[in-house]
């Protein structure tokens, strides 16, 4: 059995981390614009 840390060190979580701070979430509309 691993640490939290060392199973975060062996799949490289922190840089998932990273990763998801520099997303921006989408938004998707729930219905078109009308005209």
């Amino acid at each position: 059995m691993q640490t939290r840390a060392e199973l975060y060190e062996t799949i490289g979580y922190h840089a998932y981390e990273a990763l998801d701070a520099s997303l921006i979430r989408t938004v998707v509309p729930e219905a078109m614009p009308q005209r």
